[in-house]
């Protein structure tokens, strides 16, 4: 966990990281993939990041993922 990020806005990056789809994220945390949809704009926004890869080149910068 880190203070750049809500828990599960931590929890849904890392499973963008693992290259996991809405719908499997969305199961995996009980979440609809509307509410995945609008947590990962919300990340994406935080990380001022144009796309999923973006946003994980991101963070893996800021040290908030390990490789």
């Amino acid at each position: 966990m880190n203070k750049f990020f809500k828990e599960k806005e931590y929890q849904i990056l890392k499973m963008v990281y693992l290259n996991m789809t809405n719908k499997q994220i969305a199961q995996n945390i009980n979440l609809s993939v509307s509410s995945i949809k609008a947590y990962r704009k919300d990340i994406y926004k935080k990380l001022k990041a144009k796309n999923r890869l973006d946003a994980i080149v991101i963070a893996l910068r800021m040290g908030l993922l390990d490789l």
